[in-house]
């Protein structure tokens, strides 16, 4: 499978980054710390004191959560000024996941699996995973959740693809499907930042005006500014469309000949709606 492409195109972003409220970028990192520290402490203290099948769950859980912290930078604290990675394929021009948040989505199943045996085991020596809750009964659900990820991952992109741009109009990817909106149809673009950093594409259908797709802009490692200017730019040159297809639109990106952001123009908004 080709690797995406990080490009830095050479166009001129008037508007400062793009970045989280300050509001929920504060709450964000008191929740996600606190969590991790109790993580830590918990796997810490399971790998010093318990048997070995709770030094195993330790061991697993501590792997698992370097693996999330990993995904949060990428998320949230990575420089993604200027940039934007794309992937050229025969659908249209994707914009893939962070690489860092997609060994957590193809690992968090299986560490499910592993702690669900692992409590299954305990739990058949009388272990008790919460308060009169036997261990086995508590990994028996565990179990049941874990393959049911699995099994929705089957029906999911490997890539984690967020968005695709094709000759027709944007794809918004899902779990379970796929949002089209014809770009005829789509008459604005913006960017929110509250209660996280998200494309809105407005759009209709004739002459009624339908809920926005929501896009969240921070699982890709490209600059919200960039996206914008690449969506805005197909949307008004339906002559350059069919180049989503036959990859020649990295070209373009690559060197920068995009019309979408108009100096002076801010694509970001506050809150939906304001």
């Amino acid at each position: 499978m080709t690797a995406p492409r990080a490009l830095h195109p050479p166009v001129h972003l008037p508007d400062p980054p793009v970045r989280l409220n300050r509001r929920t970028a504060l709450w964000a990192a008191w929740t996600l710390g606190t969590v991790a520290a109790v993580a830590a402490l918990a796997s810490a203290l399971m790998i010093a004191l318990g048997p070995p099948a709770t030094v195993t769950l330790g061991l697993a859980t501590l792997a698992m959560l370097v693996l999330a912290c990993r995904a949060l930078w990428a998320m949230l604290l990575r420089p993604r000024g200027g940039r934007i990675e794309v992937l050229a394929t025969s659908r249209g021009l994707e914009l893939p996941a962070a690489a860092g948040i997609r060994p957590v989505v193809v690992a968090a199943p299986w560490f499910g699996l592993v702690a669900a045996a692992l409590m299954v085991f305990a739990g058949a020596l009388g272990y008790e995973a919460v308060h009169r809750v036997p261990g086995h009964v508590a990994g028996l659900v565990l179990g049941v959740f874990s393959i049911g990820v699995l099994l929705l991952q089957t029906t999911y992109s490997a890539t984690l693809v967020s968005m695709t741009l094709t000759p027709h109009g944007i794809v918004r990817h899902g779990l379970k499907h796929d949002t089209v909106v014809p770009w005829e149809e789509v008459f604005w673009v913006t960017i929110v930042t509250r209660p996280g950093i998200h494309l809105r594409i407005g759009h209709r259908a004739g002459a009624d005006r339908h809920k926005p797709v929501v896009i969240p802009l921070a699982l890709l490692d490209s600059d919200p500014r960039l996206v914008v200017a690449v969506v805005e730019h197909y949307r008004r040159h339906r002559k350059h469309r069919a180049e989503l297809a036959d990859g020649t639109a990295v070209s373009r990106i690559e060197r920068g000949e995009l019309k979408g952001l108009r100096r002076g123009h801010r694509p970001v908004r506050t809150r939906p709606g304001s």
